[in-house]
């Protein structure tokens, strides 16, 4: 939370309004976890579901199973966005025996976790979607974790060198991925904006 909130953040989300109401939700063999910005806080819910791997694997914006949503408050709202914890996450990052993942390390945890803020900021999915979480997670990853921008730089060159022409225009998260670093380095003052205004 204290990396959406930063000052340095408030170049991308300068419109605090989209962003402070939603609810941050993760998981473990006991308890649902719901974090929230305004008021910073944690509430934690006992439940009785068998949380799978791939629950706990990645971060997504929106509930990632109705089963979760059945023990958050009924009248909420507000945007969510839910993953795993960060042990769990790493581990089962690790075990996708992916070439050079950038997403083993405490640093790409957070990062992710950022990543999915800027699909709320920013709304929408598809290319577009993912082009604005991913310069979100860039962005903030030159500021902040700077092993994780390496570990970026080095799968983007990878992905770049090793991925067809039609999956790297067709494939959102690939499209996303190849094509931030150029958005954030032609318009460095102004890309929030035009990712708002796409």
């Amino acid at each position: 939370m204290k990396y959406v909130l930063h000052p340095k953040m408030k170049f991308v989300f300068s419109d605090s309004l989209r962003i402070t109401k939603t609810l941050t939700v993760s998981y473990d063999s006991k308890y649902i976890y719901l974090w929230s910005l305004d008021p910073t806080k944690l509430t934690k819910i006992h439940h009785h579901l068998k949380i799978p791997d791939e629950w706990q694997r990645g971060w997504w914006a929106g509930i990632i199973s109705e089963e979760v949503k059945k023990y958050l408050p009924s009248n909420n709202k507000s945007p969510i966005i839910n993953g795993g914890l960060l042990t769990p996450f790493i581990t089962l990052q690790n075990a996708k025996n992916v070439l050079n993942n950038p997403y083993t390390s405490n640093e790409s945890y957070f990062a992710t976790i950022v990543h999915e803020y800027g699909h709320i900021y920013f709304g929408g999915y598809g290319k577009k979607g993912e082009l604005s979480a991913f310069c979100t997670e860039y962005y903030a990853s030159q500021l902040f974790w700077p092993k994780h921008t390496k570990n970026l730089n080095r799968f983007i060159e990878k992905t770049d060198k090793n991925t067809p022409a039609k999956i790297k225009e067709r494939d959102q998260h690939t499209f996303a991925l190849l094509n931030a670093k150029n958005l954030l380095a032609n318009f460095p003052k102004s890309w929030p904006e035009k990712l708002l205004n796409y």
